[in-house]
């Protein structure tokens, strides 16, 4: 500790020095009688882990609740400045002051209410303005755990939620809490209106000679003009006004429409107040309307550049928008500025992201510079920004298929992180990436029950969109490498309702994950479509997704018979980084060049260790092994697409195996072995709504019993088999069908 800030019935308050993170910190020091409460110690966690949760300019930052050698204390962000008591105490400010002061002080008590939190003690002593002119909100819901009933600005109250007990300072309460009612965003709202009517006049709207009177004024009587009765002076009194109703169903909702009615007086912004295009760009971007956002933020940007958490909120509106490479800019302001502003933690989460960034450009080297600045601003242990570097090194061992012990070990840490900071973006992020892990593993269910949770908690929380996204992403992903199509279109329903809303272009990687299952349930425009504006929404930004996006394109040429376009895009898939198999493989025997396909193939799968990275494969593999004569290979091929089904649970896969059993024997000259084993491919690729699987596995089964001299089984199949290659427009399969049946 440095120096005494000061002290009250809260608690004391004192400059002090973290010296983890080597940055100076405002510290709180809990009442004796709080600390030795476990019943208010327990809620005070609960409320310093919401509070925490608030990221906003105009919103002094809780830290942490701490406790050391006995003491219990919060560290928040330290403010140079003075409180808006010592503004009032230097004399009136007046409507226009009051105004460009309300501003910034309603917009950062909308923010909190969008998010269902209420201050519960706003008054002229819990605003501050800073030195730099910045005006902040302090102590949000944390006096309902503190307050000790010893007084501060008259008597404070001792208080909680429930109906019956008393909230706050009386002279800033609502009529409800000093009835001891039931509190919501209603009862901020008096209270700021309280306060800019002290603002605009320098005088308390229910001035009386002693604290019994003046909370019978509030109760009872009406409270004066605040300003001129013409124009906005009248505007402003009646928005006063409306804030000062007895009747909570009479004010203003809550302070985001306190916030638009002050916008539509016309105020213009100053050093201690907020620019409107700047408010309005914070507002759009907290509701998530991205382009209102981004054309407001960018307007106040012009004007003066933004600070860091601005920045961000511009880089994210761009993102969304498909401004990929200006989002990639704004990224880099943003972590030069918040270094600039001394939040060195910020500027490492920053940093992170374009550690991911430009690991999708595959930019190795400055993917490592990156990297390295993350590592050195991130350090420290049991921060939030520690969490986000931990979570790094836990993706990265995942999708490198590295040491997924360590990286078990590390997800736990952040999800615990996550709950012990009040870090809803930590905690979803561990459950994820414990899913992700255990589903590579082969504990599928359990997995997934993970995946589930990391959605539950970004759907309760204020989690920021891109999380929210990569859940939403990872999980389609997941589904995929397990060939769960059904849940992955599931989930990419949930994914682009999550989307629509936002105002916002469905991201690149979910659009791809998009049209693969669009593709594979035979709906191949749409997911020609979608695969193409993915390329179009990344191309030059994000070489990885673009790769995956030439790909998908590369699987409906081929399936169409466009040979020569399928070539094209599956050579642009593998030089934007993606390896072209299985879909190569399959154009290559398509094209009569079985020993060429071998070739692609045997190659893959001697790079691939991990079965679920191999199942895709062979398929394929067993395909063009039985056309070579390798019958053996395409046994052990078709047992291991049967154990990895088996492992991990997949009905595709274990469909897939059962047409590769039924092809080995059907080309071992079996067929009647071979139908028991095509008829179980036929089901289960119906049943997953697989069409062009299940019409090639109809293909086979109608040879089989041609085989078996059963002729009229074997047109039935091939004539299913035909009429569904037809619809999907997959013309050379649907002619190798018709030839078959014109050989009956």
């Amino acid at each position: 500790m440095i120096a005494s800030l000061g002290a009250g019935g809260m608690g004391e308050v004192y400059r002090a020095r973290d010296t983890r993170l080597g940055r100076e910190v405002a510290l709180k020091l809990l009442p004796a009688s709080v600390a030795a409460d476990a019943g208010r110690v327990a809620r005070l966690e609960q409320e310093a882990r919401t509070v925490a949760s608030l990221r906003h300019p105009g919103i002094v930052t809780l830290y942490s609740l701490e406790e050391a050698d006995g003491v219990r204390f919060l560290t928040m962000e330290l403010v140079e400045g003075r409180t808006l008591a010592d503004v009032l105490a230097e004399g009136t400010p007046g409507p226009d002051e009051a105004c460009r002061l309300a501003l910034p002080l309603v917009d950062a008590l909308a923010y909190a209410h969008d998010r269902g939190v209420i201050h519960r003690d706003l008054k002229p002593s819990n605003v501050m303005v800073s030195e730099d002119g910045r005006v902040l909100l302090l102590d949000f819901g944390i006096a309902r755990l503190l307050d000790t009933g010893d007084g501060d600005e008259g008597t404070a109250t001792r208080f909680a939620t429930d109906p019956g007990v008393r909230v706050g300072t009386p002279r800033y309460m609502s009529p409800e809490q000093i009835r001891g009612g039931t509190v919501d965003a209603r009862s901020d709202v008096f209270s700021f209106g309280l306060l800019l009517h002290e603002l605009i006049t320098g005088q308390h709207p229910f001035e009386a000679d002693n604290p019994g009177d003046q909370l019978s004024a509030i109760l009872r009587d009406e409270a004066p003009p605040c300003a001129s009765g013409t124009g906005d002076g009248m505007e402003l009194t009646r928005i006063v006004h409306r804030c000062l109703a007895k009747d909570p169903a009479d004010r203003y909702p809550d302070a985001g429409a306190i916030r638009e009615a002050l916008g539509e007086l016309g105020e213009t912004s100053s050093p201690a107040g907020i620019d409107p295009d700047l408010a309005r760009g914070r507002e759009a971007a907290d509701q998530l309307r991205w382009q209102e956002a981004y054309d407001a933020l960018h307007a106040a940007d012009t004007r003066q550049p933004l600070g860091g958490a601005d920045l961000e909120r511009l880089g994210n509106a761009a993102f969304w928008l498909g401004h990929l490479e200006e989002a990639t800019r704004l990224l880099e302001r943003t972590y030069q500025r918040y270094l600039d502003e001394g939040d060195e933690e910020r500027a490492g989460i920053a940093a992170v992201s374009m550690v991911e960034f430009h690991e999708h450009r595959s930019s190795g080297a400055v993917q490592a510079g990156w990297r390295k600045r993350a590592e050195r601003l991130l350090a420290t242990p049991g921060t939030v920004g520690h969490g986000h570097l931990l979570r790094l090194h836990v993706r990265l061992a995942i999708e490198h298929r590295g040491d997924l012990d360590r990286a078990w070990a590390d997800a736990e840490q952040v999800l615990d992180l996550g709950r012990r900071l009040g870090a809803p973006e930590l905690e979803a992020l561990g459950f994820l990436d414990q899913g992700r892990i255990l589903i590579q593993k082969g504990e599928v269910p359990r997995g997934m029950e993970m995946i589930d949770e990391a959605m539950a908690v970004a759907s309760a929380t204020d989690v920021d969109p891109d999380i929210t996204g990569r859940i939403y992403c990872s999980m389609m992903a997941s589904c995929q490498m397990l060939a769960d199509y059904a849940r992955a279109g599931d989930w990419s329903e949930a994914a682009l309702e999550w989307c629509s809303p936002q105002q916002g272009s469905y991201p690149g990687i979910c659009r791809v994950h998009r049209a693969d299952v669009l593709r594979r349930g035979g709906r191949w425009r749409e997911a020609e479509d979608l695969a193409i504006q993915a390329f179009e929404h990344v191309r030059g930004t994000m070489a990885d997704v673009a790769a995956e996006a030439r790909y998908e394109i590369g699987e409906i040429r081929l399936a169409e018979g466009n040979f020569a376009e399928a070539e094209t895009a599956f050579q642009e898939a593998h030089e934007l980084g993606r390896d072209p198999l299985p879909g190569l493989a399959r154009l290559r025997r398509f094209q009569g060049k079985a020993e060429a396909a071998r070739s692609l193939l045997r190659r893959a799968l001697e790079e691939r260790s991990h079965p679920l990275d191999r199942a895709p494969q062979l398929p394929e593999w067993v395909r063009v092994c039985l056309e070579l004569g390798e019958t053996d290979e395409a046994v052990r091929a078709a047992e291991e697409l049967h154990a990895t089904a088996t492992t991990f649970g997949s009905r595709t896969y274990e469909a897939a195996a059962e047409h590769a059993r039924g092809l080995v024997q059907l080309t071992a000259g079996k067929p009647g072995e071979a139908v028991p084993h095509l008829r179980n491919a036929v089901r289960g690729f119906r049943d997953l709504d697989l069409p062009e699987d299940l019409a090639w596995v109809r293909l086979d089964l109608g040879r089989a019993f041609r085989a078996l001299g059963d002729e009229e089984n074997a047109a039935l199949e091939i004539g299913a088999a035909r009429s569904t290659f037809s619809r999907l427009g997959a013309e050379p399969a649907a002619r190798e069908a018709e030839a078959l049946l014109d050989r009956s």
